[in-house]
C-alpha cells in the first residue's frame, strides 16, 4: 500500500532529521531539517489522491482547450478513486525520443513547451509540478 509506505518513509525521515539535529558537533539546526521533511511531507501526503490530479487534469483541459496545439487527457471521473487514475488515451512519442531529431523541430518543441509552462504559471496562475519527461508526449499533425 503507497499510502502506508510513504507515511512510513515521512516517519523515519523525520525521526533522522531529528537525530542529527540532535547532534551538536554536527551543527545541524540552522538547516531546520526537522521543519524541511515536515513541510515536504505536507506537500507530498496530498499528491496521493489522485482525484486531485483528475481534477488538475480538468483545470489544463479548461485552460488550454483554446489551444490546439496542446492536448491533455480527460479523467474518467467515474472510474477515478483516490488510488487509481482513469483517463482517456492520447497517442504521441516521448519526448525524450525528440533528442536527436533535427534542431528546428527541437527548437519548436522548446519553445512550445516554454511558453505552455509559462502561460500555465501567470497567466492561469497555477503550478503543476509533475511535468517530467514520462508526462509530455508529442504528436505531430499531418500539417506540422
Amino acid at each position: 500500500d503507497i499510502w502506508k509506505t510513504v507515511c512510513v518513509d515521512f516517519y523515519l525521515l523525520g525521526k533522522i532529521a531529528q537525530a542529527l539535529e540532535g547532534i551538536p558537533m554536527l551543527e545541524l539546526k540552522y538547516l531546520a531539517l526537522s521543519d524541511t521533511v515536515r513541510q515536504f511531507r505536507d506537500i507530498m501526503i496530498p499528491q496521493l489522491d489522485l482525484t486531485l490530479e483528475a481534477k488538475h487534469l480538468q483545470r489544463f483541459n479548461r485552460d488550454f482547450g483554446n489551444d490546439d496545439r496542446v492536448n491533455f487527457p480527460h479523467p474518467l471521473n467515474n472510474l477515478t478513486t483516490k488510488r487509481v487514475l482513469t483517463e482517456t488515451f492520447l497517442h504521441g512519442k516521448p519526448i525524450l525520443s525528440f533528442v536527436t531529431a533535427p534542431e528546428p523541430v527541437r527548437k519548436e518543441i522548446a519553445l512550445l513547451g516554454v511558453e505552455i509552462t509559462l502561460r500555465m504559471i501567470f497567466l492561469n496562475d497555477f503550478l503543476h509540478g509533475d511535468l517530467h519527461p514520462g508526462n509530455i508526449l508529442v504528436h505531430r499533425s499531418e500539417s506540422g
